[in-house]
């Protein structure tokens, strides 16, 4: 499996946001994401190309989702989150979206993390890089990225 590890500076995404229950995000964030997008696209807004979950510290049963872009903007209706420093696992995907990137997230967590003892998960959340194109192609390019650590036995 292709991927690499990129040590990021603390960052920011901004974008729309809504929270979900673990149990209605499978059905209910897709749903989201083709609403906002054509609000994005009919508004000609500078944000979208993020489709960012974390889990909540407190309540693991609430997934806080955003449909973002990095860096602070001034969009109404927005809302901004900051990431801290630390490294990330990205892997490229190629696919029509959201299948073939929730497949890759799939192998990621049930084959990869398992037999890559080296790294764990930092705090509970994932980004999926949207590129530009059409997302329902068998060639649309996507990233699936992970916070980690490199442990140190």
């Amino acid at each position: 499996m292709d991927y690499k590890i990129v040590e990021r500076s603390q960052f920011t995404i901004t974008g729309f946001t809504q929270d979900f229950t673990a149990a209605d995000a499978f059905l209910k964030i897709p749903a989201y994401m083709n609403t906002m997008t054509t609000h994005i696209n009919e508004n000609k807004l500078p944000i979208g190309d993020l489709a960012v979950t974390i889990n909540d510290e407190q309540d693991f049963n609430t997934i806080h989702f955003y449909l973002a872009s990095e860096g602070k903007k001034d969009i109404a209706g927005c809302s901004s989150y900051t990431f801290p420093d630390g490294l990330w696992l990205q892997f490229p995907c190629y696919g029509a979206y959201p299948y073939a990137l929730q497949q890759l997230a799939y192998e990621v967590y049930n084959d990869f993390l398992p037999s890559h003892p080296e790294f764990s998960i930092r705090f509970d959340a994932s980004i999926d890089y949207l590129s530009a194109g059409d997302r329902k192609s068998p060639d649309y390019y996507s990233e699936f990225w992970l916070p980690i650590e490199k442990r140190s036995d």
